[in-house]
């Protein structure tokens, strides 16, 4: 059992473990402002308010899935480094949302429409750093990582003193590669960087929560997908140990 045990966490302690002359470890989390497509979001968000246009209600789009905060958070094993360079390795995750509103109100009532959506991502970074023993380097970063999306539509129609409340929820998963640059800041093992990148994320249907053969569709009953790809800016703190 004790020879199976030390076979299993054997690759673990040679990979999270430096060579001599090695960079250390190193741990990040990144507060980043993001921009997403939603391309087919927001054409079925302009559906709705066409059909409520349609039936006399002059509502509008207050919000249409702009750009939010977004948190990631990971750790870089050194691989391969020189006097010129350095080659890590790790793990990220992600968490951002975004969302959507169409929206009426008047003396006799309100009629809104929102939608809320919000993924999870976890999966690979690599990175590659120039001049890693210097105050200022420069990080080419790539991630790939797999992509769990929800979205929630809720809507609330109210009339006079009555109210009614309608919720569907929806899921999705899906694939995204994240390539970046990071020029970075050095004061001892900590480590401040501007994080520069763009979500190539792969389109995916959304199936309905409670009948996974049932999906979201638009008025021509083509499938609607979420799309997370966008720009990211963000600040990274880093620490080594």
């Amino acid at each position: 059992m004790n020879k199976k045990f030390a076979f299993l966490i054997l690759p673990f302690i040679i990979f999270t473990t430096p060579l001599p002359g090695q960079s250390k470890v190193t741990i990040f989390t990144i507060g980043s402002y993001n921009s997403f497509s939603m391309t087919d979001l927001k054409q079925l968000q302009q559906e709705l308010l066409n059909d409520m246009r349609t039936t006399g209600v002059p509502a509008r789009i207050v919000e249409s899935y702009p750009s939010f905060y977004g948190f990631k958070g990971g750790f870089l094993i050194p691989v391969q480094q020189n006097e010129t360079s350095l080659f890590s390795m790790g793990g990220i995750a992600e968490y951002t949302s975004a969302g959507g509103r169409v929206h009426y109100q008047d003396y006799s009532g309100e009629l809104r429409a929102d939608e809320i959506a919000a993924v999870w991502s976890f999966g690979g970074i690599m990175e590659y750093r120039t001049n890693p023993d210097n105050i200022f380097c420069v990080s080419f970063q790539a991630t790939s990582r797999i992509f769990f999306s929800m979205l929630k539509y809720t809507l609330v129609t109210q009339v006079g003193n009555s109210s009614k409340t309608q919720e569907m929820q929806f899921h999705s998963l899906s694939f995204g590669l994240e390539p970046g640059i990071v020029p970075t800041f050095k004061c001892y093992d900590f480590q401040l960087g501007l994080s520069l990148s763009y979500l190539l994320f792969i389109p995916k249907n959304l199936q309905f929560d409670e009948n996974s053969k049932a999906d979201l569709r638009n008025n021509k009953g083509s499938q609607v997908t979420i799309d997370w790809s966008g720009y990211r800016i963000g600040i990274l703190l880093g620490y080594s140990f």
